[in-house]
């Protein structure tokens, strides 16, 4: 993004007469490097610099340009209505005085626009005949632009000037006749441009109009915007010059589109900040559409004493149920006991009440001891040796949905989408942070106050494109598999134990299907290359048909997934599944692990540690409360 992406719209209407020649020099002289103007005829043929269609706002004249000759125009003056004029009266200025100005600034592009009631008026060849003549000497440094497209047509046919189209409407960018006519711009009302996400056409250059907001031409520009028209060239340009607002394109860029990402996205937006997060192929294409689907604290991290994990992670499934309730529900989950588990019926009652005092002791958080009745109707568990059976309450999502559906949010927040996009490389300075990516087979560059590395396996690998080298945490990749069994969905979630090792494993219902995961295995080749290996899904199957010996475990699918756990002494199954937040280098911040229920929470924390960098909070909105839909797509539109 560059301050010479601006257009000076009318010349420098800020604090000059529109369309005149002293605010079009004016503009000249504060750097501008494109210059756009409006052309009308006179009553005898001379083209004039005029936008309105009457004169009163602007002359204070009755009529319109067409109704007088341009003798009588000469006499006429331009006002300004600015309230801080530089120059409140100048000549109305006709199009061979500016032809006189062009060649004395090379590398300066004028569109020339034609008015549509110049057409009106006098018809399309009486127009061109009249103007085309004129810029024939400086054809190489102008651009005819216009409505009206059937003109812009035979300009094509009778010259090799570049053309622009005009639309008030974005809806009218894919008009078979504006396709046709291919040409070199497009220029659009930007209130007419969608709210959010890039703008993609195909061929011509779009330019948008108008604005005065440094803030939102940085926003356009990124956006995909080549252009921006302002009728405040000289302040527009030192803005994006000197970096007011220290220069930068966004407050907050974040590399990774899985649910990490997209909740740091949804909390940024949520108070107010420029927020972009780019994700190399799609959203949740990786661990967050691989886990295992629930919504739940964590029953057996109580055993590792994780206990504020599994309180936190209750106060956020809570949440989740009410402001998600179509993509996150309570499901029963049924915990069998045998002579030969590793943990006895008052072993999981004192878990299970622990459970329900740090869920708050709510409805959700009850839990019972089945009768002997209700065992036959648990979908074939395995009843031999079997001694009692416990009931609870957690919940389960799709976790790609769920993913979707936050993005969809802090969408609607006003983050914007990258996708696909690739992290090449970030620069980090006292001030900010350089983020050079690949998006659409082109290297782009955007600024940024912070940079979010929320990129799960591929950490490291975004590490090794950040200069100064920051700080590396040690931490161990981890696979889990899981696996679709052909056997119809269960009635609920089965937490069994594995005979083999004493795991945890979870029996779920999964789009009519079980699935039944996962492994914890240690990984250390390319996260792109993850897989279910045939000793996993042996394991897995092996599971399944002792727990459910009448089951048929043929495996339709399965799918592998990667977690990031901070290395340590303690066994994989162990270890701690809290979100490590690195800080290590200013205004780069990386996110090690994290849980999927936990993702509203661990963005707050995020936004936590960026105060130091981030300006005050324009608004803020909790997220708590912001409700979640299913939705459609992920890339960017």
């Amino acid at each position: 993004m560059s301050h010479d992406d601006l257009v000076a719209h009318r010349g420098y209407p800020r604090h000059y007469p529109e369309n005149s020649l002293a605010g079009i020099q004016a503009a000249l002289a504060s750097g501008a490097r494109y210059v756009e103007v409006d052309v009308q005829l006179s009553r005898d043929g001379v083209p004039v610099l005029c936008h309105d269609r009457d004169l009163q706002r602007l002359c204070h004249r009755p009529g319109a340009i067409h109704d007088y000759t341009w003798s009588q125009l000469q006499t006429f003056e331009v006002h300004t209505d600015s309230d801080v004029p530089r120059l409140s009266r100048a000549p109305l200025a006709a199009l061979s005085d500016l032809v006189t100005v062009i060649p004395t600034m090379p590398g300066v592009r004028f569109f020339i626009e034609l008015k549509r009631v110049a057409f009106e008026q006098s018809g399309i060849e009486p127009v061109l005949e009249a103007v085309l003549p004129i810029l024939q000497p400086v054809a190489g440094q102008c651009c005819v632009i216009s409505y009206q497209l059937a003109a812009l047509k035979r300009v094509r046919e009778r010259t090799t000037l570049p053309i622009g189209a005009v639309i008030d409407d974005w809806s009218e960018h894919e008009a078979p006749a504006l396709v046709e006519l291919h040409s070199d711009y497009l220029f659009c009302n930007l209130e007419s441009l969608p709210e959010h996400g890039p703008l993609q056409r195909t061929g011509a250059q779009l330019a948008v109009f108008e604005t005065v907001d440094p803030q939102q031409a940085r926003q356009l520009l990124a956006r995909g915007v080549d252009l921006v028209e302002t009728f405040a060239i000289g302040e527009m340009r030192q803005a994006l010059e000197r970096g007011d607002d220290q220069g930068v394109d966004c407050d907050v860029l974040i590399v990774g589109g899985g649910i990490q990402g997209v909740g740091v996205a949804q909390a940024a937006a949520a108070c107010g900040y420029d927020v972009r997060l780019l994700e190399q192929t799609d959203l949740a294409a990786a661990t967050s559409s691989r886990s295992s689907k629930l919504i739940h604290g964590g029953l057996r991290y109580l055993e590792s004493g994780q206990f504020a994990l599994v309180r936190k992670s209750l106060q956020e499934r809570r949440i989740l149920l009410k402001i998600a309730p179509d993509l996150v529900r309570l499901v029963p989950f049924y915990i069998p006991v045998y002579h030969h588990s590793s943990r006895g019926p008052w072993t999981l009652r004192a878990g299970l009440s622990l459970y329900a005092l740090l869920g708050g002791l709510d409805r959700q958080a009850r839990f019972r001891r089945l009768s002997r009745t209700r065992w036959p109707q648990l979908d074939g568990l395995q009843q031999q040796s079997l001694r009692c059976v416990f009931r609870y309450w957690d919940a389960r999502t799709d976790d790609a949905a769920l993913t979707r559906a936050v993005m969809a949010s802090a969408r609607a927040l006003g983050a914007q989408l990258q996708c696909p996009a690739r992290f090449v490389s970030a620069q980090a300075q006292t001030d900010q942070v350089t983020v050079r990516f690949q998006h659409k087979g082109q290297i782009q560059e955007l600024t940024t106050r912070v940079l979010i590395n929320a990129a799960g396996p591929w950490v490291d690998q975004v590490l090794d494109g950040v200069t100064p080298a920051p700080q590396r945490r040690a931490f161990d990749l981890v696979q889990g598999t899981h696996i679709v069994v052909a056997d119809p969905a269960p009635s609920g979630v089965f937490y069994v134990e594995s005979p083999q090792d004493g795991r945890a494993v979870f029996v779920m219902p999964w789009h009519g299907r079980t699935l039944i995961g996962t492994t914890e295995t240690a990984y250390t080749g390319d996260p792109a290359a993850v897989a279910p290996q045939a000793s996993e899904i042996d394991y897995l199957q092996r599971i399944y048909r002792h727990y459910f010996p009448a089951s048929d475990a043929t495996v339709v699918d399965s799918f592998a997934g990667l977690r990031v756990l901070p290395r340590s002494e303690s066994s994989l199954f162990n270890r701690p599944r809290d979100t490590l937040i690195d800080v290590s280098l200013p205004r780069v911040v990386s996110l090690y692990g994290g849980k999927l229920t936990g993702y509203r929470a661990t963005a707050q924390d995020v936004m936590h540690a960026l105060r130091r960098w981030l300006p005050e909070p324009r608004r803020c909105q909790d997220t708590a409360q912001l409700p979640l839909e299913q939705v459609r797509g992920t890339r960017d539109e």
